[in-house]
């Protein structure tokens, strides 16, 4: 009987690294150049285990997670033969099992500079006595974790064959068992990047890359340096108490994340004018995000569509990051909403905003290249949409915003750290749009879909912006391209100083006023040639990765 792939065991942690050491480097290099090797062969049941039969070899496994005792294969190499290698390559991780949404799950490393190992004390996150050992620690470069990236870093994701992605598994493990769950999750995260690179998966972000890659970096190297409760993580996110809350509701958006992760979070403000968010997103088909909007989550009895819309008592409330629990002790009942233009929700357009959101007033311009062009106070302002799915009427409402120049509107959105001037549109409100009453005057763009009944004097077809926008030049796309060309193609993307090209970008940036830019690419490029390859060349990436997260903070907060 045919053996659907839901149904077959997963992997114990670190057996694919096992297996994948204990192989010839000629067997390793076969399953990773093809990876799906064992997918054409025959999985079957048989006395309640698993067989996968590949012509006349047989591998046999036993129970629903397999480990190095219950795997075993016919042929007379095993069991170091590329017959267990392809299988167990074949089989989930459980580490593929940890939640981690893009919009929920990323957590901001401390701004260290990797130059200055004791910026990791002055960044907030000073030593835990209790977690000081004796005697010397080893060095940043010497601890599994950090070894396994600099691997990554010089091979590039790209090259990144299975034993570097089985070696990424197992210190993400191993980082899980020794109570260091900020860098488990960093490094599961890395590895599910490089899953998606090498599907081809619409899912895959290299600035996603970049994030995890760099977060992962900058917390290995901070518990080497000075260890923390900040940088070693929690298990669970805690919730702690915070008291009564008065809620309105503000928006909602879609979550989809490349892991499987797909849902809705509603975002509500209290009133002193933060912003606290419900969430909703769990393992389920990304086309079902959209569903999800009609369906109430665990704190209240509201569905999001009516939540954004409308507002909470909470009694008892407890919250972790601006994320609201729903625990035994938690009551929430339904309040009245509150229009964007009434207090308190009014006030949040009084300025730019902080935190994750932005809120700005705007009128429409017409659609240039990948987004919607808007004209407001501080100059032009791109919206893209926050997902391209196609269960997602989001690409639409702009395309059909787009269809009316001169439309006034308050917008809520987020930056796009690596685009000047650049939101993702999440929502918006206008007094011309003509809305359904129960809409409360705001169109959450990723999930309401809007006709041409609700926009006023629409033109046939989008306005299409020629020419160069006014958004503000990247002065740093030299050394950013570097640096993402570095995670995929890793030293071989970056010849030495002396060559055109990389000469070129240093002196782009030297011309934009960016000298530590310029000095930060010099040594990268240099660092790619050096005697020492693979410290050198993670602490250069490290150090332009930081650079860069610092100056798409600075910028987006300003």
């Amino acid at each position: 009987m045919a053996l659907d792939p839901p149904k077959r065991p997963t992997r114990a942690n670190g057996l694919l690294a096992d297996v994948a050491a204990s192989v010839s480097a000629r067997v390793a290099k076969r399953v990773a150049d093809t990876p799906k090797m064992a997918e054409g062969w025959v999985w079957s049941t048989v006395d309640g285990a698993v067989e996968v039969r590949a012509d006349d070899v047989i591998v046999r496994l036993s129970g629903a997670v397999v480990h190095a005792g219950s795997i075993s294969c016919t042929c007379l190499l095993a069991p170091r033969c590329v017959h267990l290698l392809a299988v167990v390559t074949a089989l989930a991780d459980p580490a593929d099992d940890v939640p981690a949404p893009a919009a929920l799950a990323r957590t901001e490393p401390p701004t260290v500079d990797p130059a200055d190992p004791a910026a990791a004390t002055r960044s907030g996150c000073p030593p835990d006595p209790a977690d000081a050992a004796d005697g010397p620690r080893p060095g940043p470069a010497e601890t599994p974790a950090f070894r396994a990236l600099q691997d990554l870093l010089r091979l590039g994701a790209h090259g990144a064959d299975i034993v570097v992605r089985a070696g990424l598994t197992r210190v993400a493990y191993d980082a899980r068992a020794d109570g260091q769950h900020r860098l488990g999750r960093a490094l599961t995260r890395v590895v599910r990047d490089l899953r998606l690179l090498e599907a081809d998966h619409p899912a895959f972000s290299l600035p996603g890359l970049v994030e995890d890659a760099l977060e992962a970096m900058v917390v290995a190297r901070g518990l080497a340096v000075a260890p923390s409760a900040a940088l070693l993580g929690e298990a669970r996110r805690t919730y702690r108490p915070v008291g009564t809350l008065r809620l309105w509701g503000l928006l909602a958006e879609p979550v989809l994340a490349g892991t499987g992760q797909a849902g809705v979070v509603t975002w509500l403000v209290d009133a002193r004018g933060n912003t606290w968010n419900v969430p909703d997103v769990r393992p389920r088909p990304l086309g079902q995000a959209i569903g999800v909007y009609d369906v109430a989550p665990p704190l209240g009895a509201l569905p999001h569509r009516k939540l954004c819309r409308e507002g909470l008592f909470v009694q008892g409330a407890t919250a972790a990051d601006g994320r609201l629990g729903a625990g035994a002790d938690v009551a929430a009942v339904r309040a009245s909403g509150a229009a964007w233009t009434a207090t308190p929700l009014g006030e949040l357009w009084a300025s730019p905003g902080s935190g994750e959101l932005r809120f700005g007033r705007g009128t429409v311009l017409g659609l240039w290249r990948d987004g919607l062009m808007m004209h407001t106070e501080a100059g032009q302002l791109l919206l893209l949409p926050g997902s391209e799915h196609r269960s997602l009427p989001w690409r639409e409402n702009l395309d059909l915003l787009g269809r009316a120049p001169g439309l006034e509107l308050r917008l809520v959105g987020r930056p796009v750290d690596s685009r000047p001037r650049t939101w993702t549109g999440l929502a918006i409100a206008g007094d011309a749009l003509h809305l359904p009453a129960d809409w409360a005057g705001r169109v959450n763009l990723g999930l309401d879909r809007l006709t041409t009944a609700h926009v006023p004097t629409t033109v046939p077809d989008p306005v299409r912006l020629q020419g160069e926008a006014e958004l503000g030049r990247d002065a740093l796309a030299p050394l950013r391209r570097r640096v993402e060309r570095a995670i995929l193609g890793g030293t071989a993307s970056l010849p030495g100083v002396g060559v055109g090209g990389v000469l070129a970008d240093v002196a782009s940036l030297e011309r934009a006023t960016a000298p530590a830019a310029a000095h930060l690419l010099a040594a990268l490029s240099n660092a790619a040639l050096g005697s020492q390859v693979g410290a050198g060349f993670s602490e250069a990436w490290l150090a332009g990765a930081v650079y860069l997260q610092a100056a798409d903070r600075a910028r987006a907060g300003s």
